[in-house]
């Protein structure tokens, strides 16, 4: 099986987001002068290329989904982690919106 380099995986994590109609920002640069190689501001999904080096983890943790795109990883099995990140992210909404509504 050949390699498929991260780049062709962040190609088709764009392609993916842009046939569901989510908008998302490539380089975006936060407060903290953390860059984040593709941004998704509407479910707070932050992705980074390459392996975790324990920074990008921790200083997104808390705010925002952190999402890697690992070299080991197939690209099927990233299109397939993004759409449980994305369903995921929907719930944590509908759950927060519930609770905010329910006093």
């Amino acid at each position: 099986m050949a390699k498929i380099s991260n780049e062709a995986k962040l190609e088709a994590v764009k392609e993916w987001l842009t046939k569901n109609g989510i908008k998302y920002v490539e380089n975006h640069t936060t407060t903290a002068k953390l860059n984040i190689d593709l941004w998704i501001p509407s479910l707070f999904i932050a992705i980074h290329v390459g392996d975790d080096d324990g920074k990008f983890y921790k200083k997104t943790r808390k705010w925002c989904k952190p999402f890697f795109i690992r070299e080991s990883e197939t690209k099927k099995f990233v299109l397939e982690k993004l759409q449980n990140c994305c369903y995921d992210a929907m719930v944590a909404m509908q759950k927060k919106f519930e609770k905010e509504n329910k006093k």
